[in-house]
């Protein structure tokens, strides 16, 4: 069925999405706000959270056959991942950190990313730093 309809106002929310993790994997926490505050989200961020991102949602009424019918987006605009009073760490400062049973997991990470900086997040996490990626503080 295709029909015509009529729309007069689009809602756009901004959304956090705060980041967990949980025995390799992620579990997340979505919430409405204002504005995309990268500063404020990290001191309001729940004591477990290792980090944030934020993505809008569009919605809008459609008047379909008389019926009101609510259209709902899918996330888009998505942000960079901020990892909250994180800090920077190379190769050799993850190999001293887990002397020497670092070495399968820095081969693993190695041909998942190609990458050779990480992030030790607040939580203990350990994470890849990239483009994606930006530090926020809490102070």
């Amino acid at each position: 069925m295709t029909t015509e309809v009529m729309t007069t106002k689009v809602n756009v929310t901004t959304y956090v999405v705060y980041i967990y993790s949980d025995n390799f994997l992620f579990r997340e926490l979505a919430k409405p706000i204002n504005l995309r505050n990268p500063q404020k989200e990290a001191k309001d961020a729940p004591y477990h959270a290792l980090g944030f991102r934020y993505y809008y949602i569009a919605s809008c009424i459609v008047d379909i056959d008389g019926e009101n019918v609510e259209t709902v987006s899918r996330p888009f605009s998505h942000s960079k991942t901020y990892y909250i009073d994180a800090e920077i760490l190379t190769d050799e400062l993850v190999e001293k950190t887990f002397e020497g049973s670092s070495q399968l997991m820095m081969m693993i990470i190695r041909g998942l990313s190609g990458s050779n900086q990480y992030v030790r997040c607040r939580t203990g996490d350990m994470e890849i730093f990239n483009d994606g990626t930006e530090l926020v503080s809490t102070s």
